[in-house]
């Protein structure tokens, strides 16, 4: 009877196993969205962003994903000073890899590196000033996430925040339509941070 028993129990989690599997050649159709404010004690000094990137991509291996998003971002800062803020729009795009390991029960752990080019515009105003900022940048980023299959088609998923972030970018400042100041440069990040800026989506998974 117990030897029934772990066969059946053995079977079972074999055959969940399987049917969690991404199997090669299936198609990746989502999205994610990313958000987040903070606000500095004692002072009138806030911030807040909002991101999208739908993302298509295909299963060359189980398991294995080779796909590409587009990116859109704004976020928005309000200074001290009545009347100064800070807005940006970014655009742009990226190819990635993403490979997953299945946790159990439906629960996936998911790592993902990828290139990534964006262009931004950061308005600035102040009570006597404003200003433009043009920035182009490519990089490239690695982070890991969560996931979890509702069923065998849909996942919804968190990334946490990048663990590593490498890239070059240049930038121009306008101020009255003249351009004032070029820059480039190499910049580099590897956080271990606090997750408060978790990016929340969702996956479809077409089969063959």
């Amino acid at each position: 009877m117990k030897k029934i028993i772990l066969l059946t129990s053995l079977f079972l989690f074999t055959t969940s196993i399987i049917h969690a599997q991404i199997n090669k050649g299936s198609v990746l159709l989502g999205g994610g969205i990313g958000f987040g404010s903070n606000k500095i004690m004692d002072t009138d000094k806030k911030s807040s962003y909002i991101s999208l990137s739908p993302a298509i991509g295909i299963a060359v291996k189980q398991n294995f994903i080779i796909g590409a998003n587009l990116i859109y971002g704004h976020s928005k800062n309000n200074f001290n000073s009545p009347g100064s803020e800070s807005h940006s729009n970014s655009y742009g795009g990226a190819i990635f890899l993403r490979k997953y390991l299945i946790l159990g029960k439906g629960f996936f752990l998911f790592g993902e590196t990828g290139i990534s080019s964006q262009t931004s515009t950061i308005t600035n105003t102040f009570t006597s000033d404003k200003n433009e900022q043009k920035i182009w940048g490519l990089s490239v980023y690695l982070y890991p996430g969560l996931s979890y299959a509702v069923n065998k088609r849909f996942h919804l998923e968190a990334g946490l925040p990048q663990l590593a972030n490498i890239g070059f970018s240049q930038s121009k400042t306008i101020v009255n339509g003249v351009t004032t100041e070029r820059d480039s440069g190499i910049s580099g990040n590897f956080s271990t941070s606090s997750f408060t800026n978790v990016n929340f989506g969702f996956r479809f998974f077409l089969s063959k």
